[in-house]
């Protein structure tokens, strides 16, 4: 059988294909894919939409202003809460 090189997209599903990443895949029928003259539906990768958790971690800047501002307003918070168990003083 001859093998063939499907490049799949980075929303695709497909286990160990990177970003571009050519993975080596036998053809259903053992023919080139240039030389394929039908359509075959096994050829065809159902588009699926990106998760949005998956959209949130793909945005680094989401992620760098995330990483700045949740340790500020957590130490902001903490600072308040010691300021206010502080005791009156007489």
């Amino acid at each position: 059988m001859l093998d063939t090189y499907q490049v799949y997209p980075r929303s695709s599903r497909v286990p160990s294909a990177g970003m571009g990443r050519k993975v080596r895949v036998n053809h259903p029928r053992g023919e080139h894919m240039a030389n394929a003259t039908e359509a075959h539906p096994m050829d065809e990768v159902p588009e699926e939409p990106v998760p949005v958790m998956q959209q949130l971690l793909d945005n680094p800047f989401l992620l760098l202003f995330l990483g700045i501002a949740m340790p500020t307003v957590l130490y902001i918070v903490w600072g308040v809460m010691e300021i206010v168990s502080l005791p009156v003083g007489k």
